[in-house]
């Protein structure tokens, strides 16, 4: 090969990565910079823009479809289950059935973009998909720098601790944490410790408990004991030396406690309660959940401090919306969603111990799969996030190859078989 045409392919790699790290961040930025920007009341419409441009994408560029009748199937499925426990939900409580179902039409929309998104990122190169994910971790290294700073954050009076284009510093560490982990995953160890090293540091700077999260869950399956210790003779002198008052505050969930993100948590969880003794374990419907109010006891704390209500309509984590508003068949959504979670999570501890060798694009499935825990049992933003629609893409992946091709391309050599699929 000359020098000629290995600067054409290194020109080329560099373009596509490029092209494939904006549609990431388009999917993963755009709903919640509408939202901020005062243009919609929630990430939905921007999410459902996400998807029609990821769909013109993939037909403007005329990718191979893959995904699209396996996703139109579930849509349809989905849509029918959703309308009809609606409809028996309205027999024991009242039911909004305009709000449901036009919820019910956006996310049909939203399947299709993630078949789109699929396709899309199914039909790049792996030396694209690597630089494109490392593009979006900088990109956003760069939010999470200038929102320590204070600095282009337009409108930020709106929000008590903006970072632009995210009205919060938990909802930058949503998205942040599938990029981290596909990351830390295809990197070497030292490269491993200096990222989450550094995602630690903007925890620390911007204060924020999920953030934090996200760096716990990627040093548990990307690092080795020895990493692990490494990289806690780091931090803990550090920790030590730091006012933690802030971080305890929030983990403090007793009844007496008058932090709002404890109370928003400890409210989720009561409002979970509440919606199963009202509904007798059927849930109250798809988009339903705190329309009607509540009275738990943390909403009444909320209510005395701040003079309003905070998170009744996405429960302040996706569980508690999914279990309250889907009742039994909620909780088996979330047993399913933790089967695969945690085979995700065994194939990128694999891949990061070197036991196998996967493509670029299955990592960054299962980083897309474990790193939506975080929004499921710590922090959610409800149904229609940017991490939502990358989730949706990513098992249509995942269920794919792991029915198909398999997961596995190659194992390292001198290795134990670790079994995925």
């Amino acid at each position: 090969m000359t020098s000629i045409e290995v600067v054409a392919q290194r020109t080329g790699l560099a373009r596509g990565g490029l092209l494939v790290g904006t549609l990431l961040l388009c999917l993963m930025m755009l709903p919640t910079t509408l939202f901020y920007t005062g243009l919609v009341s929630s990430t939905a419409p921007g999410t459902v823009l996400a998807s029609l441009i990821a769909l013109g994408l993939a037909f403007a560029g005329r990718v191979q479809d893959r995904y699209t009748k396996q996703a139109l199937r579930a849509s349809l499925l989905i849509a029918v289950v959703l309308a009809m426990h609606l409809v028996i939900v309205a027999s024991i409580i009242p039911v909004d059935f305009k709000r449901g179902l036009s919820s019910v039409m956006l996310l049909c929309i939203c399947f299709v973009g993630a078949a789109a998104t699929a396709n899309l990122l199914a039909s790049a190169a792996p030396a694209e998909l690597r630089r494109g994910v490392r593009t979006c971790l900088y990109v956003l290294g760069l939010v999470a720098l200038l929102g320590v700073l204070g600095w282009l954050q337009p409108g930020g009076e709106r929000f008590t601790k903006p970072v632009f284009p995210f009205s919060e510093p938990s909802h930058l560490a949503l998205v942040v944490s599938p990029f981290l982990l596909c990351n830390c995953v295809l990197s070497k160890p030292g490269a491993r410790i200096a990222y989450i090293l550094v995602a630690l540091a903007a925890a620390t700077l911007l204060q924020n408990l999920t953030l934090a999260a996200v760096c716990l869950l990627a040093a548990l399956i990307c690092l080795r004991v020895r990493h692990l210790m490494v990289m806690a003779a780091i931090v803990i002198p550090l920790a030590l030396g730091l006012d933690l008052s802030y971080y305890l505050d929030r983990l403090d969930f007793s009844g007496d406690t008058r932090n709002l993100s404890s109370l928003v948590f400890l409210q989720g969880w009561q409002m979970l309660g509440e919606s199963w003794d009202a509904t007798h374990g059927i849930g109250r419907g798809f988009q339903q959940f705190g329309l009607l109010g509540t009275e738990v006891p943390a909403a009444d704390l909320i209510l005395a401090i701040l003079k309003d209500y905070l998170n009744l309509l996405d429960g302040g984590f996706t569980l508690a919306k999914v279990v309250g508003e889907g009742g039994v068949f909620g909780v088996s959504l979330i047993a399913a969603y933790l089967l695969c979670a945690l085979r995700a999570a065994a194939l990128l501890r694999s891949v990061a111990r070197g036991v196998q060798t996967v493509e670029p694009l299955m990592v960054l499935t299962a980083s897309s799969i474990v790193g939506y825990s975080i929004e499921l049992f710590l922090r959610g933003a409800g149904y229609f996030t940017g991490t939502g629609l990358l989730l949706l893409a990513s098992l249509l992946i995942w269920r794919a190859r792991a029915r198909g091709k398999g997961l596995t391309v190659s194992h390292a050599p001198n290795s134990s078989l670790v079994t995925v699929s």
